[in-house]
């Protein structure tokens, strides 16, 4: 024999799995014959990425090591890339891996053809040894997002 509780419970979960079901199978995708223009939100982006026509950008590097500093400098970093699409490129977003890095993104978007870069600050303040980090960069540019930059650099310790 079944307890008033045992009863409440299985109705919860009869009631929840209902519900899931339900809105599984009510989500639809949707989609629209093109114009053949790119627009959108990006692969993998979620809500950070730029909405609108798409382009391309090249990176001049996307790793960079930085050799060697003393543990408390701050290091200044900097990582440009070029529009190569048809389209202004939008940096909406740059996300750093940890808090000891800040990242400053363009203010405008840069047009095709042109150059711009991300700037970014590293305090080793509290750091030593080899730091590995990266930082998130959100925009319109065709592919997965976010495209992923990093750098390296050697902290040493103070005596």
């Amino acid at each position: 024999m079944r307890t008033f509780a045992t009863n409440i419970v299985m109705r919860l979960y009869i009631i929840l799995l209902f519900l899931g079901t339900t809105i599984l199978t009510s989500c639809q995708q949707s989609g629209a014959a093109g114009d053949g223009k790119k627009e959108g939100t990006l692969t993998g982006a979620g809500n950070n990425a730029a909405k609108g026509p798409l382009t391309t950008i090249a990176w001049k590097e996307k790793t960079i090591n930085y050799g060697k500093i003393k543990e408390g400098e701050k290091l200044n970093v900097e990582f440009k890339f070029t529009n190569t699409g048809k389209q202004p490129l939008v940096i909406s977003r740059v996300e750093p891996s940890c808090g000891c890095t800040v990242a400053e993104i363009p203010k405008e978007p840069i047009q095709p053809g042109k150059e711009g870069s991300i700037h970014g600050s590293f305090d080793s303040n509290g750091r030593s040894r080899t730091q590995h980090k990266t930082l998130l960069v959100y925009s319109n540019a065709e592919g997965v997002q976010p495209s992923e930059l990093s750098f390296e650099v050697e902290v040493e310790p103070k005596n």
